[in-house]
C-alpha cells in the first residue's frame, strides 16, 4: 500500500496493519500487531515461520504450513532441500526484524550494464509528487529508463518541461546512479481496467503498458 494511503487512514484515526503471506503457506507468514507495528512494513514474521533473505534479496520461509510439493505441476526450485519455499518476492527485514515487501523478482528490469533495477520503487519515488497520480518505470529500446507519469485530474494539459526536469532531479536524488531515470513523459490519460492496462486488483500489466506505449517510450510525446 503507498504511503500515502497508509498516512491518510492514520490520521483518520484508522492505521492499516499490513500483513503477508502466500499460497504455498497455510498460515500467514508475517503481520503487524497493534501492540508491534510498522508502518510500511508486513510486520514481523509469525513465530511458526522461519524467514530469511536470500539470493537476489528473494524471500525465503520455512515452517509447518510450507507445502512439500505441487500436486499436478512440476517446479522442483520452489522448495528448496533445507524446506525454504522460494516466495519469488523480493525483500528486507530491518534491524528490528520487521519484513518490507518491494515487489516480485519477475519485474526486475536488467539495464545492458547488467545492472537490476526494480522499478517500484522508482515508481514510490514519483508518486510521493502531489501532482502524479501514477508512474510507471519501464526501459527503451536504448536500455535507459523512462517514467510514464500521469497527473491528479480527469483531464490535463501536458505540464512544463521544467516541472518534469524538476521531478526527475527529485526523483534521481534518491537513487543510486545505475536507476536514475533518461526521461519522464506524461500519459496522455490514466491507466485503468477498463484500458487493459491494470489488473482488477490495481496491479500494473507491465509487458501490455509497455508495448502500446512503446512509441512514447521510445521518443515520442513530450518528456524531460
Amino acid at each position: 500500500i503507498r504511503m500515502e494511503t497508509l498516512d491518510i487512514f492514520e490520521l483518520i484515526g484508522l492505521p492499516i496493519q499490513e500483513a503477508y503471506g502466500v499460497s504455498e503457506n497455510v498460515v500467514p507468514i508475517a503481520m503487524n500487531q497493534a501492540e508491534n507495528y510498522k508502518k510500511g512494513s508486513v510486520g514481523k514474521p509469525l513465530s511458526v515461520n522461519k524467514v530469511v533473505i536470500g539470493a537476489g534479496n528473494e524471500i525465503l520461509v520455512k515452517g509447518y504450513g510450507v507445502l512439500s510439493a505441487y500436486l499436478s505441476v512440476k517446479n522442483d526450485a520452489a522448495v528448496s532441500d533445507q524446506g525454504y519455499l522460494h516466495t519469488g518476492d523480493i525483500g528486507n527485514l530491518d534491524e528490528d526484524g520487521f519484513l518490507f515487501i518491494q515487489g516480485r523478482q519477475s519485474e526486475f528490469l536488467k539495464l545492458p550494464n547488467g545492472k537490476k533495477v526494480f522499478p517500484k520503487i522508482i515508481e514510490s519515488i514519483l508518486e510521493e509528487s502531489v501532482k502524479v497520480n501514477q508512474a510507471f518505470v519501464t526501459s527503451d529500446d536504448r536500455g535507459g529508463l523512462v517514467a510514464l507519469v500521469s497527473f491528479k485530474t480527469d483531464t490535463w494539459e501536458i505540464l512544463e518541461e521544467d516541472y518534469l526536469n524538476e521531478l526527475k532531479r527529485v526523483c534521481n536524488a534518491r537513487l543510486k546512479k545505475y536507476e536514475y531515470i533518461d526521461r519522464i513523459v506524461s500519459l496522455p490519460e490514466q491507466l485503468s481496467v477498463e484500458n487493459g492496462e491494470l489488473t482488477s486488483t490495481q496491479k500494473y500489466k507491465r509487458f501490455f503498458i509497455k508495448s502500446k506505449y512503446h512509441e512514447l517510450i521510445n521518443g515520442v510525446g513530450v518528456t524531460s
